[in-house]
């Protein structure tokens, strides 16, 4: 409507030019008004979707940690597949955690960088396969197993990094088994998990 205000008379563009005008500043009120309050309801949704993850969670009786809830469901899904479960030991010996698995004396994963060292050629495990030779010596074969356990590395700790974290590997000593097996294993578990 103002692009057509030219045309007009001088009076009629006094008068409806001024009416047109007061009608935009109106129009751009309202519209300032309505994406206030837009943007006023979206930070109120926002804050409802912040969690504030340093808060202490309120208690609603007895909850697990999001861990121990995924490694419940990997034993349930695992052991429904014919696995034996196995917890891996916090504190180990040199020869499981490094020797047995074929880690030479020089790999850079036995220096005190990468590795808790503690008394008597013990360490802090530094994967849950320290538990392969034990399994391999005293498990009746055929064997199927699935090993969780806390690790230990020790690296300075960062946005990716931690000295401890959680893994989860498994055993199959059989007759015939190929990597189909292995994908199989995996495809089956994930699908379940997720």
């Amino acid at each position: 409507m103002l692009k057509n205000v030219a045309s007009l008379s001088p009076e009629e563009k006094k008068t409806l030019g001024k009416s047109l005008n007061e009608l935009r500043t109106d129009v751009e009120a309202e519209l300032a008004k309505k994406e206030k309050e837009i943007r006023e309801n979206e930070l109120k949704t926002a804050e409802n979707r912040f969690i504030d993850m340093t808060v202490p969670a309120k208690s609603q009786g007895r909850t697990q940690h999001p861990i121990k809830m995924v490694q419940s469901d990997i034993i349930d899904i695992v052991t429904r597949m014919g696995f034996s479960v196995w917890r891996s030991p916090t504190v180990t010996t040199e020869f499981d955690n490094f020797d047995a698995l074929n880690i030479p004396s020089w790999h850079p994963a036995r220096d005190m960088q990468d590795t808790f060292w503690l008394t008597d050629r013990r360490v802090l495990a530094t994967q849950t396969s320290c538990m392969q030779n034990h399994l391999l010596k005293t498990q009746p074969k055929p064997l199927r197993a699935m090993v969780l356990g806390s690790v230990y590395r020790n690296e300075k700790i960062d946005a990716t990094h931690d000295i401890a974290f959680e893994q989860v590997e498994g055993l199959v000593v059989d007759k015939n088994i190929t990597i189909g097996h292995l994908k199989g294993t995996i495809t089956t578990i994930l699908t379940e998990l997720f």
